[in-house]
């Protein structure tokens, strides 16, 4: 009796040593972000006072030189007051106060993009204060401040207007993004990659789920990690991505779990094989990749919509919505692609790929 009380009072321990390990993760996690955000007002609030002196003939580079140096004698145990730094700093409040204007603010305050980061942020609260705050400059501020300084330089030097910094500030919210895997998704210029697949999404999904699916594929694909050339045979392809799995969820994005490949459909006594099969949690459905080395034929999608069939007949149950089909293949002639969708009632994408350069060494352990 007094064994089976130590058991029990064991596992009650257990259980309220998780429970407590779970509150301090919550509340570092909160502090982490705090302190990210008062470090942030201080910096635009630096910038803003930069811009606001500069414009008058008595302030020069060499009271900002000045200026740095007395910071950083005045609090030797905080970094980021260099003279780059503050330029930075100056730079950045001008580039989102003074070229961001009225129409890119109402653009961002209906964005699908900005609610996601609502319901998918770990701090909900925040993000939704974001969301709810974005009519004026300061509440663009509220935004900016949920991502670390280092990020917003490497935005701010190598995004082009704000409309497409906006664009990698939310994806960063989202996706949780760390530095290196941000500077990857700019290089590859995911800002104009990202939504541009072509598909039936919006006549065969309801609107609030076809802009998600629309949003999430990317066309082309970058599988430049798979190290192979443009003369890959369909199953080296295949084993190649299941080879750099991780890598290929990344291309593809957050919410998307590997299911199997040759993924066999038995139907009737006869046997199928799909390519490669996902399931991707925030749309609640089953992903089919086919895979095609060769470019776009109409045939193509005939085969896709059998396997959507099945895979809905044999695979899916009724707490999951209808499959998607996604063709990866060279799509030279995209009225063919769009002439092969219409008039189907199954969602299905046609999406390029390339396979041009290798992944950057930084980025594999990311």
């Amino acid at each position: 009796m007094a064994t089976n009380s130590k058991i029990i009072n064991h596992k009650e321990y257990t259980k309220v040593l998780g429970e407590i390990k779970s509150k301090i993760r919550s509340a570092q996690l909160r502090a982490a972000i705090h302190v990210n955000s008062e470090l942030l007002s201080v910096y635009w609030d630096l910038g803003q006072m930069l811009v606001e002196k500069l414009s008058r003939a008595d302030w020069g580079d060499k009271i900002v030189e000045q200026l740095s140096h007395d910071l950083m004698k005045a609090f030797p145990q905080m970094e980021g007051f260099s003279l780059t730094n503050l330029k930075y700093m100056r730079r950045w409040y001008q580039f989102y106060s003074l070229v961001i204007g009225q129409q890119a603010v109402d653009q961002l305050n209906s964005s699908k993009t900005i609610q996601l980061i609502a319901n998918n942020s770990s701090e909900n609260a925040i993000g939704q204060q974001a969301v709810d705050q974005l009519e004026n400059l300061r509440k663009i501020r509220s935004l900016l401040v949920l991502v670390p300084w280092g990020h917003h330089i490497q935005i701010l030097t190598k995004c082009r207007n704000t409309e497409e910094a906006m664009f990698y500030l939310a994806e960063t919210i989202k996706n949780s993004w760390s530095r290196n895997v941000l500077i990857f998704q700019i290089e590859s210029n995911l800002y104009k990659r990202q939504g541009k697949s072509i598909n039936n999404f919006k006549i065969t999904m309801p609107e609030y789920q076809s802009d998600l699916a629309i949003e999430t594929l990317k066309n082309p694909m970058l599988l430049n990690f798979l190290g192979l050339n443009k003369d890959v045979k369909e199953r080296d392809l295949e084993k190649a991505l299941i080879n750099n799995l991780k890598q290929f969820l990344l291309e593809l994005g957050k919410g998307f779990a590997y299911v199997g490949n040759q993924y066999h459909l038995d139907v009737e006594m006869d046997d199928f094989s799909l390519d490669l099969l996902f399931y991707n949690f925030n749309l609640n459905r089953f992903v089919i990749f086919e895979l095609k080395v060769r470019p776009f034929k109409p045939e193509d999608i005939g085969k896709l919509n059998f396997y959507i069939n099945t895979v809905d007949e044999k695979i899916k149950t009724v707490a999951h919505l209808p499959t998607i089909g996604i063709l990866l293949c060279k799509t030279p002639n995209k009225t063919v692609v769009e002439y092969s969708l219409r008039g189907l009632g199954n969602p299905m994408g046609i999406v390029d790929y390339e396979l041009s350069s290798e992944l950057p060494d930084n980025l594999i352990s990311e």
